[in-house]
């Protein structure tokens, strides 16, 4: 009896990765993807519109992403964040503050935790 193989493929990227379990034989139910930005100014609403194109480009199988912007976002992107919590994806944005004091405390597991409830509550 032949068993099909599943993943998820975590921090999707490019898709080389799942391209190589796709030819493998394993069946990719579902993705999470990442983007970090660590540039000397806020990230802009442009930045986050292509993260969201990024995660639809995935056949449908990515609908949570997390978005580190290490030194802060636009307005824009925070309005932008808000809009596109209509649609299916999740975006979870991290923050260096936030992560530092993760870091610092031991407490990752619980930021991230956090930070993705107050992505469902947007």
């Amino acid at each position: 009896m032949d068993k099909q193989l599943s993943i998820i493929d975590i921090f999707s990227g490019i898709g080389g990765m799942s391209k190589g379990f796709l030819d493998a034989g394993y069946q990719i139910h579902e993705a999470i993807d990442s983007e970090c930005k660590n540039w000397k100014k806020d990230v802009k609403r442009s930045e986050l519109n292509v993260f969201i194109e990024k995660m639809k480009n995935r056949n449908g199988r990515c609908k949570l992403g997390f978005f580190v912007a290490w030194n802060g976002v636009t307005s824009d992107f925070n309005k932008e964040l808000l809009r596109i919590t209509r649609g299916e994806e999740v975006v979870v944005l991290l923050t260096k503050e936030g992560i530092l004091s993760a870091i610092k405390t031991g407490a990752i597991t619980n930021y991230l935790q956090h930070e993705y409830s107050q992505a469902l509550l947007r």
